[in-house]
């Protein structure tokens, strides 16, 4: 199909792409020979787009009928969109109690992750609060005191700190105390599942060719295999990660694939929103067994997850890898997973 297009610039033509198609139109459609269809691209072979309103019908186009195919660059990403992104993520892992501290959004869980004890910025004041404040909150709960930092939402030479904004090597060296930058990324749930998949919520799901012998599970809460699966919790006893793990707002279940009865593949997905709009999947823990690698397993679970939420009325998933992880990159972006913005976690430093 691409050779339609002669204004790509290199973008490539996948699911979750913003593209511009004009088509033949056949006789007696209208009295025009060409109509434009602007949107996202849900489906190839042939070529499904979904306009770009969300309002209109899925429009169906064949490969003969396409004159001109441009592939659009992203649509830009907006500062409030990060905010309400990084909310709903930080309610899909809340901990075991959440507070709001001076606009930031505090959660106790266990220092076993990062992600669990990181306050994160929901309200726009959150930078001109004195992190001492958020500090105090987890050494009352004898935790480790780290912040999130969202790319263009707060920067660390802008934390204000003792009363006093970090200078720039102070910033510099609180980052490179932290996790390390990740990317997060977004995919619209209808692209990751076939629109003919059945959507529910039951104890199992199915992602289509499985391979022989292949089932998958969901669960509210995560098996003895799931920990023992994921590095994360691997080395944990069950009672300090998985009051943490199951914590959720809206909803949170555990995908399990089973080749013969052995555990092959996970991944956790929990559902949460900001505070309007639709809720979005949250998609994390995904890890693949050591004897069923480079399978492509990883990506059933992740769509057994997508047909979960999208049956619970979510619209979209979003997900964090890290920028080091080549092989997640690489994944997430043939699913369909495209760049939203990126972020980091860091501990507040020192008094």
């Amino acid at each position: 199909m691409t050779e339609h297009s002669r204004w790509n610039a290199g973008r490539e033509l996948r699911v979750g792409a913003r593209v511009m198609v004009r088509r033949h139109l056949q006789g007696g459609e209208t009295s025009h020979l060409y109509t434009d269809v602007l949107g996202e691209v849900v489906g190839l072979e042939p070529l499904r787009v979904q306009p770009k309103s969300g309002s209109g019908a899925e429009v169906t186009i064949a490969s003969e009928d396409i004159a001109v195919l441009k592939v659009l660059p992203p649509r830009p990403v907006l500062v409030r969109d990060i905010r309400a992104l990084t909310w709903a993520a930080a309610r899909g892992w809340p901990g075991t109690e959440t507070e709001i501290v001076g606009g930031w959004m505090c959660r106790a869980g266990d220092s076993w992750s990062y992600r669990h004890g990181a306050a994160v910025p929901v309200q726009p004041w959150a930078v001109d609060t004195d992190l001492r404040e958020v500090a105090a909150w987890y050494a009352a709960r004898e935790l480790p005191a780290w912040v999130e930092l969202p790319r263009r939402l707060v920067a660390a030479d802008q934390l204000l700190v003792d009363g006093s904004r970090l200078t720039s090597d102070a910033a510099s060296a609180m980052e490179a105390a932290g996790s390390g930058e990740l990317e997060v990324r977004t995919a619209a749930l209808d692209a990751l599942v076939p629109a003919e998949a059945a959507a529910g919520g039951g104890s199992s799901a199915t992602t289509g060719a499985l391979p022989p012998g292949a089932r998958i599970e969901l669960t509210d809460s995560p098996s003895d295999g799931f920990l023992a699966a994921y590095h994360g919790t691997a080395m944990h006893s069950r009672e300090r990660v998985a009051p943490t793990l199951a914590a959720h707002t809206d909803g949170v279940r555990f995908a399990h694939l089973l080749i013969d009865g052995e555990l092959a593949a996970i991944a956790r997905g929990s559902l949460s929103a900001a505070d309007s709009g639709p809720a979005t999947l949250g998609i994390s823990c995904v890890e693949t067994t050591p004897a069923f690698r480079r399978r492509g397993l990883a990506k059933d679970v992740v769509i057994a997850l997508a047909e979960w939420a999208r049956g619970q009325g979510a619209l979209s998933a979003h997900l964090h890898v890290f920028r080091r992880n080549s092989a997640g990159l690489a994944l997430w972006s043939e699913l369909g997973f495209a760049p939203h913005h990126r972020t980091l976690h860091a501990p507040i430093p020192p008094g």
